[in-house]
């Protein structure tokens, strides 16, 4: 796969089904913590700058041969962990990460989203094999020796 490949399928998709879910999650585990907790209008990029911080580990997934599965999966493992570091750093250094409860709502959360993008990305991928399994299928009947 090709990097501007890559960048399109794992990194611009998986940024805007990141957003979308931080978008989401942030809005339930406030309403579940700070109730009463408003923000101005600077608040609506916060889930753009997440989504945009947690596709940075993503790039560990490129690699220009096939990978193993066993490798695909330590990298994967790799990828959560980091982004898992990443929001649960910056949450913490602006002081947002106010007791055990919220962060283990927020490290849940990460998992879920992870796990979103993931499955959203593979339907992607397998969309794209079957239709370029049926394209090498088509071309191999219709040069088909009798």
């Amino acid at each position: 796969m090709s990097f501007k490949s890559f960048l399109y399928r794992r990194i611009l998709i998986g940024f805007f089904v990141a957003a979308t879910c931080i978008g989401a999650f942030m809005a339930i585990i406030g309403i579940i913590f700070e109730p009463y907790a408003r923000f101005g209008y600077e608040g609506l990029f916060f889930p753009l700058v997440y989504g945009a911080m947690t596709m940075l580990p993503v790039l560990i997934g490129y690699s220009k041969r096939e990978i193993s599965v066993r490798e695909a999966l330590v990298r994967n493992l790799i990828q959560f962990v980091l982004i898992e570091i990443i929001v649960l750093a910056i949450l913490y250094l602006n002081g947002a990460l106010t007791g055990a409860s919220l962060t283990i709502s927020v490290a849940v959360s990460v998992l879920i989203i992870y796990l979103t993008v993931s499955l959203v990305l593979w339907i992607n991928d397998n969309k794209t094999a079957k239709a370029v399994n049926e394209a090498l299928l088509k071309m191999q009947k219709k040069y088909e020796v009798l």
